[in-house]
């Protein structure tokens, strides 16, 4: 099975009525509900993955000049 974003979006579109019947409410109700949680300072990490390009680095055994 092949995920694509349109297919994300029909999942809550599909899984409204069943949720809202769970929770004894209209499907009207359920819209504007969302789940929110907090976490411990450093107990959760966002990652924002990008592509640069390809990478150039100097050779492994080129010394840095800088003084300590």
């Amino acid at each position: 099975m092949s995920i694509n974003y349109q297919r994300v979006k029909l999942y809550p579109q599909e899984a409204r009525p069943r949720i809202a019947e769970e929770l004894g409410i209209s499907p009207g109700e359920l819209a504007g509900l969302h789940r929110r949680f907090e976490v411990v300072p450093g107990a959760q990490a966002q990652v924002d993955w990008g592509d640069e390009g390809k990478i150039l680095a100097q050779s492994a055994s080129r010394r840095s000049t800088r003084s300590t």
